[in-house]
């Protein structure tokens, strides 16, 4: 057994309902820049206001491998700009600070294809932190 734990991952959303993350592959666990860019229209003046680093936690499931492929994207659907609880692994804890849980958002659920454009058969679920994360001191 690993460390962390050693199964796939999980969300639970605010409705307490417990989502598993089978057949995925994370693309990408790590903080990033939470910044603004404002560009002048006339004379093209940048400025760049950095609110922080956000931690962000994408994955790429591969949905038709699932048993029930529509209710499955259906449910992942639904959770879109919700509040959620991850679990990287399902067996481990959720990701905390100070014995609290970190709120994410879903901020995407995007359907593509894998070979045929016209089936739609894997999925990116993009997550982010709701709070900065400079702040929480997850770094």
């Amino acid at each position: 057994m690993a460390i962390f734990g050693s199964q796939a991952p999980k969300i639970i959303t605010s409705g307490a309902v417990s989502i598993d993350l089978d057949y995925c592959v994370v693309d990408k666990d790590a903080p990033e820049l939470d910044r603004i860019i404002h560009t002048e229209k006339f004379s093209g003046h940048r400025e760049f206001n950095v609110r922080g680093r956000r931690w962000v936690f994408e994955v790429t499931l591969n949905i038709w491998k699932e048993a029930s492929i529509g209710t499955k994207y259906n449910t992942l659907l639904g959770t879109l700009y919700d509040s959620v609880t991850l679990y990287r692994h399902r067996d481990g804890n959720p990701v905390q600070y100070n014995s609290t849980n970190v709120p994410f958002f879903v901020e995407r659920v995007n359907p593509f294809y894998l070979e045929q454009n016209e089936y739609r058969d894997r999925l990116q679920l993009r997550l982010v932190s709701e709070s900065v994360i400079d702040d929480l001191g997850l770094i």
